[in-house]
């Protein structure tokens, strides 16, 4: 015992630390004997910089042979998909646990976990060599941290600030302002405190270094600030960086940047268009920008408290809807704000944002069918791809997207665009590191809104998800080409593309090696095997590992050697929930519909946490639902604030789909 503890002491110093599980995260400082056998893995000679989580070795030491794999699988993470993301708690709290402990039980984000994690983030810079003391880190924030002297803004300064940095706040900035200052300021290193799309009962933080968001791998990695977040935890350090006001400078070459980016401006001056950018950090910025391109615009959502970011509008609202039909009879009453706004209004197009205005949704009205057609990231990209080509003719082009686009966007851009294409994990930050030497990225794209088209700062090109830069030369190309309305809602002939959420999910019942993990594998190779007798289809099913992302399950379907379906699993990088997505060609639409209902309805049952609070409150709130009139009369009998309980139902809305407009209409 004594020699695992002289081990476990040499490897801290290498900042390799051992917790008993991620929701305990008591820090060991000794191993049980079956346990420290481990510790001889030729691994841990160059391991360095992480957090071994040993409930995950005894899930998987039975699943995974390999040694090295199978260390590398147990590492702790407090990231998601994009950066860390949490539900807002200032309260000391009552059962004395350390802010670590808080995240990983009960999912609370704190200005404590905020500011150490900063610092970790900074501290990690500078022992690498990217920064020196005194240099700039850039700050920005999406304007939600709404509590009387901004104790998680000032998290983010003061963590720059205790590594002996100048922070440069950039003010309210819309996530994609960063990058682009960076490149113009030279300034190496950004932290964005935003939670995107999600209520305000939530924030989070993203991290930039020389303008590209952080990766899981890597000096500065995840699990490297993971890492470094154990052990600054209780550190004691005086913040003696510097503060600078850049807001002015950020914004201006924000909008100079996008304005220089748009082609056929005068065609916009012709748009009337409804601009919806969530209660967000796109308000301002949008707002002048609109005027300077002449554009005749009107707005919804458009004052922002802090408290209403996302709140009745946005991108969120919008996924998974193809249109909204507003014939008689219809329950309009359950539709977002500015959907309603669009139905009564005479805007024909409407541009939607989510809060820190990296995402885009158009909207556009068919009078003559009477119903708001939704376009999603999907035939964006297609669309944007076919008129840069045709504008551009840019050298060796690639389009790149992710797992949860239509398989069939793929499948146009190659045949009718001539542009190679590559499919890679979720998330904005794979999209971009997709890129291969020597390609030209035409567009990388999220079904979610992500849109990144590249532009040059400073002549170096940036590359990152910009919704407001997006949806305009989306509209200028539209604007300029007399573009029918049958092109932009059906651009290419469209597959299969389902999602069934899971919310309040205890996400460590799903990874790699799980119960819940090889019981989906099973059922869904049991399943396709009578589902593809049934409908006498002779596809195979196999599974593909995405290295970047390995705790996903995909499933994929090829048939003659041409792959025409997926169908996957994962967790959300942002969110307490998992989800099941169907992904294929529209013919095979009730074999993969069949397998995901039977797995979505296996993961209501086992997937919830039982220890989360609101999922007691949903059961009350599913019991309410025919009985409340309203909102006010739902929220006494609650007794919930008003912003967890829109969140709540919020959630509620994308998993009981039969509930959906019951739900909405509240």
């Amino acid at each position: 015992m004594k020699r695992t503890a002289e081990k476990l002491k040499y490897l801290e110093k290498r900042n390799v630390y051992f917790i008993d599980s991620w929701y305990s995260n008591n820090l060991l400082k000794e191993l049980e004997g079956n346990i420290a056998e481990i510790l001889a893995y030729p691994v841990f000679k160059k391991l360095e910089k992480c957090v071994i989580d040993i409930s995950k070795i005894k899930e998987n030491k039975g699943l995974i042979s390999d040694k090295t794999r199978l260390v590398l699988a147990s590492r702790a993470r407090i990231f998601g998909t994009d950066g860390i993301r949490g539900v807002v708690s200032i309260a000391p709290d009552k059962k004395g646990r350390n802010p670590i402990q808080r995240f990983s039980q009960n999912s609370e984000f704190t200005p404590e976990l905020l500011e150490t994690t900063v610092f970790s983030f900074c501290e990690l810079l500078l022992l690498n060599g990217t920064l020196k003391k005194k240099d700039r880190v850039l700050a920005g924030d999406d304007g939600r941290d709404f509590y009387p002297g901004k104790p998680f803004l000032s998290a983010v300064l003061t963590g720059i600030k205790k590594a002996g940095l100048t922070a440069v706040y950039a003010g309210v900035v819309p996530t994609p302002a960063l990058p682009l200052y960076m490149t113009k300021a030279n300034i190496k290193a950004a932290v964005d405190l935003t939670a995107s799309h999600n209520p305000s009962n939530q924030n989070g933080v993203k991290f930039f270094v020389n303008g590209f968001k952080v990766l899981p791998e890597g000096f500065c990695g995840d699990y490297s600030i993971t890492a470094f977040l154990y052990k600054n935890l209780a550190r004691k350090i005086p913040a003696e960086g510097k503060y600078v006001n850049a807001a002015a400078g950020v914004k201006k070459l924000f909008i100079e940047s996008t304005l220089k980016n748009i082609p056929h401006k005068a065609a916009l001056k012709k748009l009337a268009l409804l601009f919806d950018p969530a209660n967000g950090a796109g308000v301002y910025y949008g707002k002048e920008i609109l005027k300077k391109l002449g554009v005749k615009a009107k707005y919804i959502n458009d004052k922002p408290t802090g408290k209403n970011i996302n709140q009745g509008g946005g991108v969120a609202l919008l996924e998974g809807v193809e249109a909204y039909n507003y014939k008689k009879g219809s329950k309009i009453n359950s539709y977002p704000a500015v959907v309603k706004k669009m139905i009564t209004g005479n805007n024909n197009f409407a541009l939607v944002l989510d809060g820190d205005a990296d995402r885009v949704y158009l909207l556009l009205k068919n009078k003559a069918a009477e119903e708001i057609a939704v376009i999603g990231g999907d035939k964006i990209s297609y669309f944007l791809a076919k008129y840069i080509m045709r504008e551009r003719k840019p050298v060796n082009p690639v389009f790149i997207n992710t797992v949860e686009s239509d398989i069939m966007t793929n499948f146009a851009v190659e045949k009718d665009l001539g542009i190679k294409t590559r499919i890679v994990c979720v998330g904005d930050k794979w999209v971009v590191r997709g890129i291969k030497k020597n390609e030209t990225l035409v567009v990388g794209a999220e079904e979610s809104g992500h849109g990144i088209i590249p532009v040059t700062v400073a002549g170096k090109k940036v590359y990152t998800g910009n919704g407001l830069f997006v949806g305009l030369l989306y509209l200028s190309y539209l604007l300029k080409n007399k573009v029918s309305f049958g092109e932009l809602c059906r651009p290419f002939e469209e597959g299969v593309k389902k999602t069934y959420y899971t919310y309040l999910v205890d996400k460590k019942l799903f990874q790699r090696g799980s119960n819940v993990f090889n019981t989906d594998k099973r059922l869904i190779k049991s399943e396709f095997k009578k589902l593809a007798k049934k409908y006498c289809f002779k596809g195979k099913i196999e599974e593909k590992i995405f290295a970047d992302d390995p705790d996903m399950l995909n499933m994929s379907v090829s048939l003659k050697g041409s792959v025409v379906g997926m169908i996957f699993a994962r967790n959300s990088g942002t969110e307490t929930k998992t989800s099941v997505n169907i992904r294929c060609k529209a013919e095979y639409r009730e074999i993969f519909s069949d397998l995901a209902l039977k797995i979505a309805a296996y993961h209501s049952r086992v997937l919830k946490d039982r220890r989360n609070p609101d999922t007691e409150k949903e059961k009350v709130i599913l019991s309410l639902l025919e009985k409340v009139k309203g909102f006010k009369e739902l929220k006494a009998k609650t007794k919930m604030d008003e912003v967890p309980l829109k969140a709540l139902l919020y959630g509620m809305s994308k998993e009981y789909i039969l509930l959906k407009e019951k739900i909405l209409s509240l």
